[in-house]
């Protein structure tokens, strides 16, 4: 077997193992971010804040003063979820009356949005408990008569962004965006070094009187163009059959697609100057994208990754794309939500494209080269 063929068979699908299996070496998601919104300010509220902050499963990272900062740290994807406390909390426990605390949460991925609902009940009932039971004992009522009159304080949810936990609007979202991904980079490492193995090159540069730019614009733009009319179909066809919500602009989501297209048509004609093995070219974008979604925080946050995890998910356009999609369809985010993230995607599409150009430049110059000589 030649050494590619081991890279191949051998090497690429232990590399992808490790790399699986160590994200989730943690087995649980710890600390959690989210932030407080305590109107009661007081020393029971301070308290509960506290005692939620210590919890393994959350930490709390802001504090609130309105509505409109909850929705803006959901749509900046800063919190998991937002803890209200209303202004009668302490004076309502210490008068015998039931009080309550609501979790704003975002179902988007239900993973994370049900640990926190399970860890924040436990909390809130375990505060309570210990509140009540403080107060009978300072009445000289006996622990055994008193446990059992113990009411914790009720618990609200409110469920953003997939209120019902569906699947539906869970998976498919993410699953159509990366397989568009896999779709665009594999067919397009195919063009040039398709040419070089069918024995047409020679015709490509004949036809173009070697020309970079003439050559580059018509592998780039026909492959452009097929996947935004597909990204169209996906959005006004396949979104409405399932019921897949969009609750953003749909301007802003197509100017994500066309970034996001024109990032992996890019990367696509960028392996396929690189490498003449279309067999290698192939398997090539195959170990690329095999971990774009693992890597991309939809199933797990990226933030819980281990720092060499979250150096790799963050150096691949995938992830800056599934976020800013995801804000859109589910939030109905805006461009000031999203700023990082179409920076992120901007600053690829510039250099991939800068990438590929250069590349066929190359492969172009040594044939013309070799010719000559």
């Amino acid at each position: 077997m030649s050494g590619t063929s081991i890279f191949i068979a051998v090497v690429m699908p232990f590399m992808l193992i490790l790399i699986f299996n160590s994200i989730y070496k943690k087995e649980i998601l710890r600390e959690l971010p989210v932030a407080v919104y305590d109107c009661d300010r007081s020393e029971l509220s301070r308290k509960l804040i506290r005692l939620i902050d210590a919890s393994p499963s959350m930490e709390v990272i802001d504090s609130y003063s309105s509505l409109d900062m909850i929705e803006r740290g959901f749509k900046d994807g800063k919190t998991e979820a937002v803890i209200y406390i209303p202004t009668d909390f302490e004076r309502s426990i210490k008068r015998g009356k039931q009080s309550r605390v609501i979790v704003y949460k975002n179902s988007s991925n239900i993973i994370t949005g049900n640990l926190i609902l399970k860890d924040a009940t436990t909390i809130v009932k375990t505060f309570s408990a210990g509140v009540l039971l403080n107060k009978f004992k300072k009445s000289s009522m006996s622990e055994t008569i008193a446990y059992p009159l113990v009411n914790p304080v009720k618990i609200e949810t409110s469920s953003l962004y997939n209120s019902n936990y569906s699947y539906l609007s869970y998976l498919p979202p993410g699953l159509i965006a990366f397989t568009f991904q896999i779709a665009i980079m594999l067919s397009t490492s195919l063009i040039i070094n398709s040419e070089h193995s069918g024995g047409t090159f020679e015709d490509l540069l004949s036809v173009s009187h070697r020309d970079t730019n003439l050559i580059f614009a018509g592998k780039f733009l026909p492959y452009f163009t097929l996947y935004f009319f597909m990204s169209l179909i996906i959005l006004f066809v396949i979104f409405p059959l399932y019921n897949i919500a969009v609750n953003g602009s749909y301007i802003l989501l197509l100017v994500l697609l066309i970034i996001f297209i024109a990032v992996n048509v890019s990367t696509g004609l960028l392996i396929s100057s690189l490498f003449n093995d279309q067999l290698f070219a192939t398997e090539l974008t195959i170990f690329i994208n095999t971990p774009a979604f693992i890597l991309s925080g939809y199933t797990f946050p990226v933030w819980a990754m281990p720092s060499f995890h979250k150096a790799l998910a963050y150096s691949m356009p995938f992830t800056y794309y599934l976020e800013a999609f995801i804000k859109i369809i589910r939030a109905g985010a805006h461009p000031s939500d999203m700023t990082s993230e179409l920076a992120a995607l901007i600053f690829f599409a510039i250099i991939t494209f800068a990438a590929a150009y250069i590349a066929l430049k190359y492969r172009i110059n040594k044939i013309t080269s070799e010719q000559l000589k």
